[in-house]
């Protein structure tokens, strides 16, 4: 939620719109920064997956295609998280807000979404809710299945996010 707000705040943003760097690239730069730091948070869990074949009674039995889809679905996850959060930057200078901003769009992609349509009150448009929230999605590759349409689904929240984020970052230079 730092990464632009920050930047906003203090001034610093004008410095980077008079580089010769595309507003893309500036974007780009600092999201794939933030999927950088999350994959550095989650090498450390491996060692959990390698203690645990090891320790197990039968490591023959072991599946290791659901864990390495489930880390998969992870780094999916996080990076939608991580493109929420870069848009929620650009959005405000105040950092604060940024999070509130980006904790609120998290919870309604993961769950919110989810939620709204298990009342069943809405018809088909119920399903409608829940496809569009990305508990469904997550859990299929979570399980240890991917389909194609969950990637893409993640993938499509990325590049909305970003292209979002984009749209806000042309607009503070006019």
């Amino acid at each position: 939620m730092r990464s632009i707000a920050e930047e906003r705040r203090t001034g610093t943003i004008e410095l980077l719109f008079t580089r010769p760097i595309s507003d893309l690239k500036i974007i780009l730069a600092k999201y794939f920064a933030g999927i950088t730091l999350l994959i550095l948070a989650i090498i450390p869990t491996v060692v959990y997956y390698i203690s645990m074949y090891y320790l197990s009674l039968e490591p023959e039995k072991f599946d290791h295609g659901a864990t390495i889809t489930s880390y998969i679905g992870l780094i999916l996850l996080g990076s939608v998280f991580v493109a929420i959060g870069i848009f929620s930057s650009a959005l405000t200078s105040s950092q604060i807000v940024a999070f509130i901003v980006s904790m609120f769009l998290c919870w309604l992609f993961f769950d919110g979404l989810n939620r709204l349509g298990a009342f069943n009150v809405m018809g088909s448009f119920d399903n409608v809710l829940q496809y569009f929230g990305m508990v469904k999605h997550y859990d299929g590759i979570r399980k240890g299945v991917i389909d194609t349409s969950d990637v893409v689904y993640f993938l499509s929240l990325i590049l909305f996010f970003i292209l979002s984020a984009l749209t806000v970052i042309k607009t503070l230079k006019k």
